[in-house]
């Protein structure tokens, strides 16, 4: 199984696939659009935690007027469906089964917003997306989260993030 170091590459080409959405083609030249440079998000590729422990999230994006007034959510992508279900967005939206252990704080001035899930278990393992926009598919990056039982003591209630 590739490393999530090796997936750098494949982040790229989902780039430049949306770079390639929000272009034009105009008298045989090929433009692109500013939006897509402003809207790259970046942040942890891997995170885990323990049983019971929390993660802390740091969703980066540029810090630009456009994006200060956006919507940021975090969800949870569904692997059978591929859609990806809101579990807390700066819309004041929180998922009812997340209720009392998720919380999503933005901080438009550093082009930063942090996502905190608590009282971790085994059924929080998956897939999940940071985003910006109302959509929950076209501006994001990817994360997995994993429980791990073996992390060692120093390290309970805290997170391992894996940025590449």
């Amino acid at each position: 199984m590739p490393s999530p170091c090796s997936r750098k590459h494949a982040n790229l080409f989902s780039l430049l696939d949306i770079s390639l959405l929000h272009s034009m083609h105009t008298n045989g030249s090929l433009w692109f659009s500013p939006f897509t440079a402003a809207n790259a998000l970046k942040g942890p590729r891997l995170v885990t935690a323990e049983p019971g422990g929390a993660v802390t999230i740091q969703c980066r994006y540029a810090p630009l007027s456009i994006n200060s007034h956006q919507r940021k959510y975090w969800c949870r992508l569904n692997p059978l469906t591929w859609i990806c279900h809101t579990i807390v967005s700066t819309n004041r939206y929180t998922h009812l089964q997340y209720h009392g252990r998720v919380a999503l704080t933005d901080f438009p001035q550093s082009g930063l917003f942090v996502v905190r899930l608590s009282q971790l278990s085994p059924d929080d393992v998956g897939f999940y997306r940071c985003g910006v926009g109302n959509q929950n598919d076209i501006l994001f990056f990817s994360m997995n989260l994993t429980i791990s039982a073996g992390m060692g003591r120093g390290l309970v209630g805290q997170a391992w993030q894996r940025e590449c």
